[in-house]
């Protein structure tokens, strides 16, 4: 089998418990490095990241990152909740900042994480920003709105029918 034909078996189908669990350790690594602020990277000092997932390719050699920003004091105020916990007032221009960052560092958090891996090759990442809890978070407020604009319609119509 021809080596690029083995590195795409997995496309299009679920990731193999190997990857699920690389991916994993990665991602538990990296947000170890991110959270101790042990880059030297000045825009990533006093920015919460949080590594939401790591997607592995079929060979482990590359690792695809989604990042996103937590709120300032979020975590030590142990808010709960997905939606109270992200940032949504982030700009695209400060969210490529933080990417082009990562990327300019990604060399040093490959070096410093390869150990507690324990991978032959430690995989090329790329960092993406997840857009995944943005979404979720609208849709939760679109859910809620709709929510109250049927509750009070509701209310009318039972009013309209007691009286």
């Amino acid at each position: 089998m021809s080596r690029s034909k083995r590195n795409n078996i997995n496309k299009g189908s679920l990731p193999s418990q190997r990857q699920q669990r690389v991916g994993e350790l990665l991602r538990h690594a990296l947000s170890d490095k991110l959270m101790r602020g042990e880059l030297p990277e000045p825009m990533l000092y006093d920015r919460a990241l949080l590594v939401s997932e790591v997607r592995m390719t079929a060979d482990l050699r590359f690792a695809r990152v989604y990042i996103t920003r937590v709120k300032d004091g979020a975590i030590a105020d142990g808010e709960g909740g997905n939606s109270q916990v992200i940032d949504d007032k982030i700009t695209m221009d400060e969210k490529q900042a933080l990417l082009k960052a990562l990327q300019s560092n990604a060399h040093l958090l490959k070096k410093s994480c390869v150990a507690p891996l324990g991978l032959k090759f430690m995989p090329k990442m790329a960092f993406v920003w997840d857009e995944l809890p943005e979404q979720s978070a609208r849709i939760e407020g679109l859910l809620r709105g709709k929510a109250l604009i049927e509750g009070s319609v509701s209310a009318v119509a039972e009013g309209d029918i007691q009286d």
